[in-house]
């Protein structure tokens, strides 16, 4: 798909609060950063100028939980869902207060859920951890997602997430750096 890869970082919100905010580049020519916030209309994640977040959208306070795997927003990972739009495509939500959820499907399945990729040489221990971890949280979103009734409805389809810290197309960046050194595919490549 085209368009412009997320890469953000945590940035101090101007405003009273002072809150920490997301900010991530937007383009590579010219360099502009925007703001990454909830709109309050509809719970989507969106991004924007500064003058854009005003208006009682929701810009922060974003962090990562204390293992530092996770992105938070306002100290809470399991709220982050994402939608199915009328247009077959797919967006990020914050959805705290259940309005999409509870108007929706939750379309979620272990069945469907993808295998891990492994190296030539096969997973390694790490790999495994990797694997489980990742297990346990889906299977731990699954079962808040019963319990909050998401279901049914005939709304907009969703499936509960986590947004890693390191969102590098779906990659840790250890791995991206090491196929960089052994002359893989850079960046663009990507």
């Amino acid at each position: 798909m085209p368009g412009h890869p997320f890469t953000g970082y945590y940035f101090m919100y101007p405003s009273e609060e002072q809150k920490l905010g997301l900010v991530s580049t937007i383009a590579e020519d010219p360099p502009m950063l925007n703001w990454i916030f909830v709109d309050k209309d509809n719970n989507l994640l969106r991004h924007g100028a500064r003058g854009e977040t005003l208006g009682g959208h929701v810009i922060g306070p974003w962090k990562w939980t204390d293992d530092e795997e996770w992105l938070t927003l306002d100290k809470d990972d399991s709220h982050f869902i994402a939608v199915l739009l009328p247009n077959d495509k797919w967006t990020i939500a914050w959805d705290r207060d259940g309005k999409i959820k509870n108007s929706g499907e939750d379309v979620s399945s272990s069945e469907t859920e993808e295998e891990s990729e492994t190296d030539e040489d096969g997973p390694t221990d790490e790999d495994e951890e990797d694997e489980e971890k990742r297990r346990k949280s889906v299977s731990k979103r699954k079962q808040k997602s019963e319990r909050s009734g998401g279901g049914g409805g005939g709304g907009f389809k969703w499936v509960p997430i986590l947004l890693h810290r390191d969102m590098k197309m779906g990659m840790k960046s250890q791995y991206v750096k090491s196929r960089e050194k052994e002359g893989g595919a850079g960046k663009e490549g990507r």
